[in-house]
């Protein structure tokens, strides 16, 4: 650490003025996002990570046990993906509010309001004085960018990740370390804290390399450079094993080393190609985030084009740029470090469902706030002309910081509930062939089936590989009685995903409406075998059985579908009907 930095580091705030400064910043964090506490639950994931799933109806030792146990089927919701402390938030929610959507949004907001505040601490420990630190606490509350993952229901694990990421780094560098010397409490506490990290997302496990980067800037290697280095080797080592062997659970276990791969996604070398232009992206919405959208139709980069060369070579005088400043201060190397290192997971190495998403902006952009910091800090010197030039930055930042807030108000109101959602999408991303798919399927929900069929056809037209828009096009149209065509899409989806037990129910419930009942039985059977969680399957079944006279077999599904927990539009329906069933005498079926 230079000498300026350290000087500035001693010169840290009162105690009073921590306490107020931290307040501030927690209670603007809550300002920004109050107006998201109205809005509901999205048909973006929302369906399979609560609103459906019986993971998080409860936290008794059964339910609990069924999140934490990996297993390929995901108590999380989603297929593959095992990520059992974002599951476990949920079903703390459900456990106080049930499925009320305020509940879910309150907790998110209070998690951000957590990291919020954590990043003030942060930008102390590394040096900041502060103002400059309470201004880029401010700047990571209040910025946009965050919107996606703070109030999209599901999209809290970037949140979770984050607050036990940062409560990590800080025990296990700061603090434990470099201020205090080595305390083993926090060095415990910092692995608990890096499990749970982990737990969130496994993003996490950049975490090692970080607090090496960490040890690079800012450990002073000249004072007992041989016991310190050795003893920060030993220490590292349960870092980097927890890390590897989460890591393996997830890939190896759970087989979600990465998220399914998109409809549309190009070749690995085309993909690599297009990431220096996404990173820039990246950049370019944390400074100017203008545009936002929960979807990007972000064209790809075909082949070693002027637009390659340009992007690469952006990309390049961005890194330099770094590089040059990182070496002329150590806080901002390891900002530069902290952006970097964090943003990997998402830039593509490994193909992801998204080639661009918001939320995967939110722990790296604590090195881009803590660098606005840094900026503050530097521009504000001991002559006339710094503090001049100090006073501009303070009063841009503060510009900055009202103007996003605005923003992210605004921002909060698109995700307002899915037809806000995805009809602002399809305005702002025309391209995106799954915001077409999503407004349709909202339109299906709302019974507007014209604009359902539009939406979900123009999904088809730019992804005909994709299996939900065909499952979805083969629901609308068996709504409106067009069956050889619902059949066929229906097939189709099949045929692109043989495990998709959605459209094997859905196939099901259209086979009975045209009476041909033991097809009808055949697909629901199959569907509830390949997914046994979701409750209405059995409630269909059980009315097939109604139609073909086998009452108890219909009891028996009735029972099951009440037990998995129904959705409370299907639950008078499964009551009535179990009622209408006690007029029939009980037979022995085959």
């Amino acid at each position: 650490m230079g000498r300026g930095e350290a000087e500035v580091q001693a010169l840290g705030p009162s105690r009073r003025t921590f306490i107020t400064h931290l307040l501030v910043v927690i209670a603007i964090s809550w300002v920004v996002y109050l107006n998201a506490l109205d809005n509901d639950f999205t048909n973006w994931d929302d369906p399979e990570t609560v609103v459906h799933n019986p993971a998080i109806r409860g936290l008794d030792a059964a339910h609990v046990g069924q999140i934490l146990i990996p297993d390929e089927t995901g108590a999380s919701g989603i297929r593959g993906v095992y990520r059992p402390v974002w599951t476990l938030s949920y079903a703390l929610d459900y456990s106080l509010g049930g499925l009320n959507p305020a509940v879910y949004h309150a907790h998110s907001v209070l998690l951000h309001s957590l990291n919020s505040g954590l990043v003030y601490i942060l930008a102390l420990a590394v040096g900041l004085a502060s103002l400059p630190a309470l201004l880029a606490a401010l700047l990571f509350a209040v910025h946009p960018i965050h919107v996606e993952a703070v109030t999209w229901t599901s999209g809290r694990n970037e949140v979770l990740l984050t607050l036990f990421f940062l409560i990590a780094v800080l025990l296990a560098t700061f603090r434990a370390r470099l201020s205090n010397g080595f305390r083993p409490w926090a060095y415990v506490l910092s692995l608990i804290a890096l499990v749970l990290a982990l737990l969130s997302k496994i993003t996490a496990a950049v975490f090692p390399f970080l607090v090496l980067g960490a040890y690079a800037w800012f450990v002073d290697h000249n004072r007992e450079r041989s016991s310190c280095s050795r003893a920060c080797v030993l220490r590292h080592v349960p870092y980097l094993a927890l890390s590897a062997g989460l890591v393996w659970i997830e890939l190896l276990v759970s087989r979600a080393g990465v998220v399914v791969r998109p409809e549309t996604a190009e070749g690995r070398v085309i993909t690599l190609l297009t990431v220096p232009k996404v990173v820039l992206t990246y950049l370019g919405s944390l400074a100017a985030p203008i545009g936002l959208a929960p979807r990007y139709d972000t064209s790809y980069v075909t082949g070693f084009s002027a637009e390659a060369a340009l992007t690469f070579l952006g990309l390049a005088v961005v890194l330099l740029a770094a590089v040059w400043t990182g070496k002329r201060s150590r806080t901002f190397g390891f900002t530069a470090w902290w952006f970097a290192l964090t943003l990997l997971p998402a830039s593509n190495i490994v193909l992801l469902s998204s080639l661009r998403a918001d939320r995967f902006l939110y722990l790296p952009s604590v090195g881009f706030c803590l660098a606005a910091g840094i900026l503050l800090q530097h521009t504000w010197g001991p002559k006339p002309s710094g503090r001049a030039a100090g006073r501009i930055v303070s009063i841009i930042l503060c510009g900055l910081l009202v103007l996003y807030s605005v923003v992210t108000l605004r921002q909060n109101q698109v995700w307002q509930d899915s037809l806000a959602l995805w009809e602002e999408t399809v305005r702002r991303s025309p391209g995106d062939y799954m915001a077409h798919h999503n407004l349709g399927a909202a339109y299906l929900e709302a019974g507007r089936t014209e604009p359902a069929i539009a939406s979900i056809e123009q999904a088809v037209g730019l992804a005909p590989n994709f299996a939900k828009a065909h499952n979805n096009l083969g629901r609308v149209y068996g709504a409106t009685g067009r069956m050889d065509e619902a059949e066929e899409h229906l097939r189709r989806a099949i045929d692109l995903d043989p495990d998709y037990a959605g459209a094997y129910a859905n196939l099901g419930v259209l086979y009975a409406q045209m009476e041909r009942y033991p097809e009808a039985m055949r697909s629901l059977k199959y569907a509830l075998r390949l997914d046994p969680t979701r409750a209405e399957r059995h409630l269909n079944l059980a009315q097939v059985y109604v139609q073909t006279g086998r009452f108890d077999d219909a009891r028996r599904e009735i029972q099951a579908a009440l037990s998995a927990g129904l959705a409370p539009q299907w639950q008078a329906l499964a009551e009535n009907l179990l009622q209408s069933l006690s007029e029939h005498p009980q037979r022995v079926t085959e």
